[in-house]
């Protein structure tokens, strides 16, 4: 299995998403957020997943949500 490694700018991005849906939402909609990132994450270490090119060389994406794009 892969071992999955955040860089600080991902990490903190991710907590700030987390805080804003707090403040902005409600816990349904944070536990969503929360349950699809370790659901993408858990696909990630298997290789279960396919990225989805972009416009730009070498640059693939994933949907989390509709507002959060995974690069």
């Amino acid at each position: 299995m892969t071992e999955i490694i955040w860089s600080s700018q991902a990490s903190l991005k991710y907590w700030n998403n987390i805080n804003y849906l707090f403040e902005e939402w409600t816990i349904k909609e944070a536990s969503t957020f929360v349950n699809k990132v370790e659901e993408l994450i858990e696909q990630l270490k298997t290789g279960n997943i396919i990225f989805k090119p972009t416009n730009r060389e070498d640059i693939y994406h994933v949907v989390v949500v509709k507002q959060i794009t995974l690069f």
